[in-house]
């Protein structure tokens, strides 16, 4: 086929030769050639918006981090909260007191507050433990 046709006409002229000799036409996309010099531009345009995007998502990143920097402490203490619920109960770091009941064979762990916090049946040397100290500290006779 040829590159073009109808040369020699143009404007309204050309359109009525090309509706004359078609088969059909219809309405739809399709891609027209650049010249050298649009394409020079739009290389321009390309680096221009380039380095515009690079500056924004710069701009972007600093944000982000911000956000990222408050948002970090809040989202740990949510994680520690879920945990809590989770579970039932909360993490607490402190001096704990283990008495074992030789009467029941348990062991109970007690904190600073005198509130049982774990308990667990006794193993055999803990059973044996009071008959070979004596009597405990705190001035129960056993």
């Amino acid at each position: 086929m040829e590159k073009r046709i109808f040369p020699e006409y143009s404007g309204r002229d050309l359109i009525e030769m090309l509706e004359a000799n078609s088969d059909s036409a219809e309405d739809r996309t399709y891609y027209v050639p650049l010249e050298e010099a649009e394409i020079t531009e739009r290389k321009s345009k390309f680096t221009q918006k380039s380095i515009e995007i690079a500056r924004i998502e710069e701009k972007k990143k600093k944000i982000m981090d911000e956000f990222k920097e408050e948002l970090n402490p809040l989202v740990g203490e949510k994680k520690e909260l879920l945990e809590e619920i989770k579970i039932g109960a909360r993490e607490e770091e402190g001096v704990v007191f283990k008495i074992i009941d030789h009467e029941t064979a348990t062991v109970g762990f007690y904190n600073q507050y005198g509130l049982l916090i774990e308990s667990r049946p006794a193993m055999e040397n803990e059973r044996q433990q009071l008959t070979i100290g004596g009597a405990r500290r705190n001035g129960t006779n056993g």
